[in-house]
């Protein structure tokens, strides 16, 4: 079939393509086998030698690397990348000619990323903008923003939209009053030593200074109790070194998995 441009579609003369569901822009490449029954969306890019069986759908901007296969009961959202030779699957007790009605299912949120070689072992949910390392076996799901990696993969942290890893940022409230504290004991001490100097002068001045003692331990304790709700009342947050978009820890998901979210009130960070 040598489809080359039809309907602002590009099909590689070598590539078989039997779905007519493919959205405007897209580009097939070189020996790609697309199966009917398969959904591909519009300015997408499928690289040589890929396989895209029926029962998958492909969303928009989505860029599939060489070398994948993609199975029934796989969908991939908008503006996700796929590396070279990324594998899915969808039966996790697999056996030769023996044949199911339904596939488990796996889904890739909008914005995800996944390294090359990577193996994604059914069924799955890996979250919107989350990155997969290279040759990382996904055998859970993988929170929104999260990186992972590894055999098994485990989540080694999070990262922004445009990719970067976050790093962490505490507010430091309480420290602050910490260092306050930690000095004003300094100069307690100081005035203790002159304290100590001024005893000769008479009873009335150590009266004086023991209460003057009482009231910095009062200023002790509500130090320490600032402290305290400043460790617990700021959450921490996450910041791109790139582009300066700040992120949220939210509370943890019953697995055990922080999530983090975007919040559009502090995209940027004085």
């Amino acid at each position: 079939m040598d489809l080359k441009v039809k309907d602002n579609v590009f099909i590689h003369p070598s590539a078989i393509v039997e779905t007519k569901d493919i959205g405007l822009g897209t580009r097939i490449w070189a020996f790609v086998h697309v199966v009917k029954g398969a959904v591909i969306g519009s300015n997408c890019n499928i690289g040589d030698h890929c396989f895209i069986e029926g029962g998958v759908t492909i969303g928009d901007e989505v860029v599939i690397k060489n070398g994948v296969s993609i199975w029934e009961g796989v969908t991939i959202e908008d503006r996700v990348f796929v590396g070279p030779n990324v594998s899915f699957t969808n039966d996790h007790l697999p056996r030769a000619k023996i044949f199911h009605e339904t596939y488990e299912k796996t889904l890739i949120r909008g914005g995800a990323s996944i390294g090359s070689n990577a193996t994604i072992v059914a069924p799955r949910v890996v979250g919107q903008y989350a990155v997969i390392g290279a040759g990382a076996v996904v055998t859970k799901d993988v929170p929104d923003y999260a990186l992972v990696y590894g055999n098994p993969a485990q989540q080694h942290g999070w990262v922004c939209r445009c990719g970067e890893r976050l790093e962490e940022k505490t507010e430091d409230r309480g420290l602050k009053t910490e260092d306050r504290r930690q000095r004003s004991e300094v100069g307690g001490q100081r005035t203790e030593d002159r304290d100590q100097k001024s005893e000769a002068r008479g009873q009335r001045t150590e009266v004086r200074v023991q209460r003057s003692e009482d009231r910095g331990q009062r200023s002790e304790d509500r130090g320490q109790r600032t402290e305290d709700r400043g460790q617990r009342t700021d959450p921490a947050r996450l910041e791109c070194p790139r582009c300066g978009l700040a992120y949220l820890k939210d509370v943890p998901h019953p697995g055990g998995m922080d999530s983090v979210s975007h919040r559009a009130e502090i995209t940027t960070m004085k």
